[in-house]
């Protein structure tokens, strides 16, 4: 199959209709809060109530009967049931079961990789190898992994790959409802099982980008011929990409926590919190884009 035509029908899978999954809207913006009720002060009793009808009202379908055991789980009921996290309505039973959105995860690793690959196609030297045996030139190119060091530019290496990775594992976190309202707890055994799942996704996005059928390697024969005696289809981007890329996540979930927040609760005012979410979580906010969300998007709160 000639690679340019490959490329175009994955840029139609890529952006086929449907990938930002639904289930992103399934609870209702009214119904998020986003400080634990430890931070109510006594005199805030009556908003306190108030909150407490909003979630119930958000879990009771019309004309039905008050359901007790949500009541009494409710967290201003209950407030010790969340020890570790912020409360939020996403932590309350649900109709659906929580685990991986598999569908959306997959489309937006397409959509990912296929702004990568694009960026790819302005470079000369890539699309002159869009010709040619497309199984033969990709097995070719795979065949000369070796060493660690590709001589890229430390930019290249330690920077832009690392945010790809960090992407990847924001990818992932958003997908799986089980943590993606998860924020970030050193003594949180669930925040860092959460972190290692994305540092799976990440890997395997990382090894699909250098060397997999949708990849540098088979569109733009990467490391097929030897340069001065080394190889362009090195370990350092695999290795780095994913390791540095969740370590820059963990890092931005941390601003999250205690310089964005800290500044939210300091100031209601749109204009203020909105550029602080934006600048201060770059690849967060380049995420949310793989699933047509704002670049401020918070799953936890508004």
């Amino acid at each position: 199959m000639n690679r340019f035509v490959f490329l175009l029908f994955s840029l139609f899978i890529a952006g086929f209709p449907g990938h930002a999954s639904a289930s992103d809207s399934a609870y209702p913006n009214a119904c998020f809060s986003p400080y634990s009720v430890e931070e109510k002060s006594s005199n805030q009793l009556a908003g306190i109530a108030a909150e407490e009808a909003a979630v119930i009202a958000c879990n009771v379908s019309d004309n039905q009967p008050l359901n007790a055991e949500i009541y009494q789980q409710s967290p201003y009921r209950n407030p010790d049931r969340f020890q570790s996290q912020d409360y939020r309505s996403t932590d309350l039973p649900s109709a659906k079961k929580p685990g991986i959105r598999w569908n959306p995860l997959l489309a937006q690793m397409l959509f990912f990789t296929t702004i990568e690959n694009g960026l790819r196609m302005t470079e000369e030297k890539t699309r002159d190898k869009l010709s040619g045996p497309f199984f033969r030139d990709w097995m070719k190119s795979v065949s000369m992994l070796g060493g660690w060091d590709d001589r890229g530019k430390f930019f290249t290496n330690y920077v832009a790959h690392p945010m790809q990775g960090a992407t990847a594992a924001f990818i992932y976190k958003n997908n799986d409802t089980r943590y993606n309202t998860l924020t970030f707890d050193a003594k949180d055994k669930r925040y860092w099982h959460m972190t290692g799942l994305a540092l799976v996704f990440a890997t395997v996005h990382s090894l699909q980008f250098e060397m997999g059928p949708y990849s540098e390697a088979s569109l733009g024969n990467v490391g097929q011929e030897k340069e001065i005696g080394y190889s362009k289809m090195a370990w350092l981007d695999i290795v780095v990409t994913p390791t540095l890329g969740t370590g820059w996540a963990v890092g931005e979930d941390a601003l999250d926590k205690y310089f964005i927040q800290w500044i939210e609760r300091r100031s209601s005012h749109r204009a203020v919190y909105i550029p602080a979410r934006i600048l201060l979580n770059p690849i967060r906010s380049f995420s949310n884009a793989m699933r047509f969300k704002s670049p401020f998007y918070r799953d936890d709160r508004h």
